[in-house]
Order: structure tokens, then sequence, then C-alpha cells
């Protein structure tokens, strides 16, 4: 009867070990896969980052590398000239959708305010005309 046990304990440690080299081998594989999808996830960020540096470098290229801040309330019309590939200058009111979220006064119209002090005082008046419109 002794020897049966030994035996019965025997096999089912043996069934422990397989199912102990089983998880771990599942393990090291969901390791590998998880350093893979890190990696990927590197490169896509690097090629996000590097996308977000050339449309910067091409809007500059665009309006003439002036660097001006021009911000208003309210979309302007756009211009009816259409750009060129060529790569002329054109002049033209570019207009930017920017959407600022975040919880209630935490200061984005004051922040918008303080650009357009800072950067376009003209603009200032319109915003205040246009500012019940951005609640």
């Amino acid at each position: 009867a002794n020897s049966e046990a030994i035996e019965s304990l025997k096999k089912s440690l043996e069934e422990r070990d397989a199912e102990v080299a089983a998880v771990r081998a599942e393990m090291e594989k969901a390791k590998e896969f998880s350093e893979q999808q890190r990696e990927e996830l590197k490169g896509a960020e690097a090629r996000y980052q590097q996308l977000l540096k050339s449309t910067a470098m091409q809007s500059m290229a665009n309006l003439g590398g002036s660097g001006q801040f021009n911000a208003t309330a309210a979309p302007q019309r756009q211009s009816s000239v259409a750009p060129t590939r060529a790569g002329a200058k054109i002049a033209s009111n570019r207009n930017v959708f920017i959407q600022i979220v975040g919880c209630q006064g935490v200061g984005k119209t004051s922040m918008l305010e303080g650009l357009i002090k800072d950067h376009d005082p003209t603009q200032l008046q319109k915003f205040h005309e246009q500012r019940p419109n951005l609640m």
C-alpha cells in the first residue's frame, strides 16, 4: 500500500512539474511578445514624432517661415487661391482648428486669451466678442 501511495505521489509530482514547465514556457512566450510589442511601439512613436516635426516644418515653409502666431476665436473664410506644388509662396489666410480640452475652471480660455494678447493683440476684441461661443 505504501509503494502505491509513493507511486501515486511521484506521478502527481511529475504532472505538476509538467504543468510548471508549460506555464514557464508560456510566460517566456508572453515576455518575448511583450518585448516585441514594446519595440514596435518605440518605432511607431519615433515615426510619429518625425511626422510631427516634418508637418511643423512644412507648415512653417508654407507660411513663409515667419513664425508668427495668429489666433482667432472663429474660423475665417479660406483663401480662394489654391496652393501650388511648385513651391511658390502664396499669401493665404491659413485656418487651423485646435481643440483645447480639460476640466471646467482650469484656465483653457484664459490661456487662449493670454496667447492672443501676446501674439496678436489686434484680435483681442474679436476674441471677447466670440468668447460665449467657446463655452
